[in-house]
């Protein structure tokens, strides 16, 4: 399984950032792995890294962008495909600050669709990997 999670990062930090990936991922990874006694401080650096997800659009965005497909169930702010053809199980939660996507794909459908909405930075902390989404999807 894959874990995910998406940062829309601000566009001004995106130009700074953007030769620097280490860096950003560091600082993020940083915060994702805080203690609880530093939660206030790594989340005040989380909030002037990232830009706040609109969730009632990116619901509706994915909303619309999947409810044709079979495979899609979609409860409040989380999004699910479970497509056993494709050997794809992928959930998707919106949270205010980023998105989590757990998934048994190497590449979940939710990644395209998402692209064209934000400077999106994606990490995955369990095996050091990050990259900026536009990127990884005009490959």
């Amino acid at each position: 399984m894959y874990k995910y999670y998406l940062f829309n990062i601000d566009q001004d930090l995106k130009k700074i950032f953007q030769n620097n990936n280490y860096y950003l991922f560091d600082t993020l990874k940083h915060v994702y792995n805080t203690n609880l006694k530093n939660l206030n401080y790594n989340y005040l650096i989380l909030n002037d890294l990232v830009t706040e997800i609109p969730k009632l659009q990116m619901n509706t965005y994915l909303f619309d962008s999947y409810k044709d497909n079979d495979y899609y169930l979609k409860f409040k702010d989380r999004h699910v495909i479970n497509n056993a053809l494709d050997h794809e199980s992928t959930e998707l939660i919106l949270n205010n600050l980023f998105i989590k996507i757990t998934t048994s794909a190497e590449t979940p459908s939710f990644l395209k669709e998402i692209s064209a909405t934000g400077n999106w930075f994606v990490c995955d902390f369990n095996n050091c990997n990050y990259f900026w989404l536009k990127n990884y999807c005009n490959l």
